[in-house]
């Protein structure tokens, strides 16, 4: 028997900078996951579910300069509201590495929270992920 699962989360995201250090965040996380067993032999069957939900967020992220190429930064946002989720929490503390004019990396830890439930279908979902958080930005 072969077990097969994955799960995707992705984020469009505006805000708004009431100062140089602080932005004011709103958006929309699409959430998706997927799970399938295959069973082996002769017979074998495969059998799969899929389940799929959007939660509204907004937030706040603040920005600390720690050098002339180094900055930490924080960003915290709310969400689900009952749309998908009926709470869905995120927390990212990043440190950022200015590599020239226009190419930035950054480094840092990801923690989401998330309790969807959908009682129509049965589904239940009450899982914090949480791990390594490293990318790139480019400013055209």
């Amino acid at each position: 028997m072969d077990i097969s699962g994955d799960q995707w989360v992705v984020e469009l995201l505006g805000g708004y900078k009431p100062s140089a250090r602080i932005a004011l965040l709103a958006g929309v996380r699409y959430n998706n996951i997927r799970s399938g067993l295959k069973f082996k032999g002769p017979a074998g069957a495969r059998i799969g579910s899929s389940e799929t939900w959007w939660d509204p967020f907004f937030g706040v992220q603040g920005n600390l300069p720690l050098g002339k190429k180094l900055n930490a930064s924080a960003r915290f946002d709310l969400g689900g509201f009952g749309a998908g989720s009926t709470i869905a929490v995120n927390a990212e503390p990043l440190l950022h590495y200015q590599i020239n004019k226009r190419l930035t990396a950054s480094l840092g830890w990801k923690f989401l929270y998330q309790d969807y439930k959908n009682s129509a279908q049965g589904f239940a979902y009450d899982v914090l992920l949480q791990g390594p958080m490293f990318g790139m930005a480019m400013r055209f």
